[in-house]
């Protein structure tokens, strides 16, 4: 995958391209190449700055082949931050998930969540079709 990136500190993007290597018929590690320069570690500092701060998946749901890298995700930040909280802390620190999967289900919280907040927030009412206020 290649993708422009403005990494902290610089003026102009850098064109930063990502390549899955293979171990066997298994996926191996990730190799990021700034440009036409040398391949950058994984694991480093260097490597997170040419990472996006956020990669948003939107799904219906029907799409497993997209929903589970995110949601693989998501179960290790939430076990990181458990045996951290379980442990009463950690001298390192956890980073943030990077990953956000918008499916069906978080789709109808973020709905429910706008029609709840929308009165508090505004000064018009809802209605529905009917013609019936929803407050």
């Amino acid at each position: 995958m290649t993708y422009l990136i403005v990494p902290n500190g610089a003026v102009e993007p850098e064109t930063v391209r990502l390549v899955r290597t293979m171990r066997g018929r298994k996926p191996g590690l990730i190799k990021l190449f700034r440009s036409e320069s040398a391949e950058i570690r994984a694991g480093t500092t260097e490597f997170g700055k040419y990472l996006p701060s956020m990669i948003i998946g939107c799904t219906s749901g029907e799409n497993e082949t997209l929903s589970i890298p995110f949601l693989v995700s998501t179960s290790g930040y939430a076990d990181h931050v458990a045996r951290a909280a379980l442990n009463g802390g950690t001298e390192q620190a956890i980073p943030d998930n990077r990953l956000m999967l918008i499916d069906y289900a978080t789709n109808l919280e973020v709905l429910f969540a706008n029609l709840v907040l929308v009165a508090y927030f505004s000064q018009i009412v809802p209605y529905f079709a009917d013609g019936k206020e929803t407050f």
